[in-house]
């Protein structure tokens, strides 16, 4: 059986939802090879759609989908619990075995709920294991001021450079694709990244960069929302002095998020572009 962290070739690990033991266990558990990274007990009344949590699969009928029948639903709102030291609402795949290179595809969703907001959010990123420098991951795929950004650790100072990869699009699915290879030296490392089937500049074929620290071996996919500006609402109960970091300024304009994440494919250093890339064509933008 294949997982997050041993995909194998292709076909790959795929978690596309259409699956009735992938959507069972939601909103109080997890599925096998992740690890719920929100609130199972956290619930959010809103007159549209009451008592929903952080997590849920979603269907076609009522709700937007890449392909099949199913995806699954993020939210989050300021003001929620903090889990692992952030305010996030995410599914963490198990850090990966020392194998170095890994594809990655899937879609995103956001309604059009989804409005401008200075304070960036992570939709997907990859985290290093616990044995490397903490703090920011080495790759996230981020959105600020109405525009996705590919975030990028710098390792010598910790701050995260911003890429900008184009407009966000409302009531549509994005599709991703990241070809990784995990190394310390720009020499080894490789990026390569497509958006909706084009390639993201500078992350063309053949893209060398510095992609991970010397003392990280391993690197988890998270998906969902994580808000780093919202972790200041939930930092009462932090004492001065843990490892959870320093606070944030909170200059959000924003008090909620909603996005749908589906069609996610893994694979190792054998896969390619089209055996993890979404299938078909992209659906037509959600009325």
């Amino acid at each position: 059986m294949t997982t997050p962290h041993d995909p194998g070739g292709p076909p790959g690990y795929v978690l596309n939802w259409e699956l009735p033991a992938h959507r069972q266990p939601f909103p109080g558990g997890t599925l096998p090879g992740w690890t719920r990274e929100y609130d199972p007990e956290q619930y959010h009344q809103n007159p549209a759609l009451p008592n929903e949590p952080q997590v849920r699969p979603a269907a076609t009928e009522e709700e937007p989908v890449r392909a099949g029948s199913h995806s699954v639903r993020f939210q989050l709102y300021r003001g929620d619990k903090r889990i692992n030291c952030g305010v996030r609402s995410e599914l963490a795949g198990d850090y990966g075995s020392p194998g170095e290179e890994r594809w990655y595809g899937f879609s995103v969703y956001f309604p059009e709920t989804w409005l401008p907001d200075r304070a960036p959010e992570s939709v997907t990123q990859w985290h290093q294991d616990s044995g490397a420098p903490t703090g920011s991951p080495p790759l996230g795929l981020i959105t600020q001021d109405g525009k996705w950004h590919i975030g990028q650790r710098d390792w010598n100072s910790s701050s995260v450079g911003l890429n900008d990869a184009g407009l966000c699009a409302l009531r549509q699915w994005t599709d991703w694709v990241f070809h990784v290879k995990w190394a310390p030296d720009e020499r080894d490392g490789l990026l390569e990244i497509w958006k909706d089937g084009a390639t993201v500049a500078p992350f063309v074929q053949g893209y060398r960069v510095h992609t991970t620290s010397e003392a990280a071996t391993r690197h988890a996919i998270k998906i969902g929302v994580y808000k780093l500006a919202w972790n200041t609402a939930a930092f009462g109960d932090i004492p001065v002095g843990s490892d959870c970091g320093s606070r944030e300024d909170d200059d959000s304009t924003q008090s909620r998020r909603v996005m749908y994440h589906d069609e996610l494919r893994i694979t190792d250093g054998t896969g390619n572009l089209e055996a993890v890339a979404p299938p078909g064509g992209r659906p037509p933008p959600v009325s």
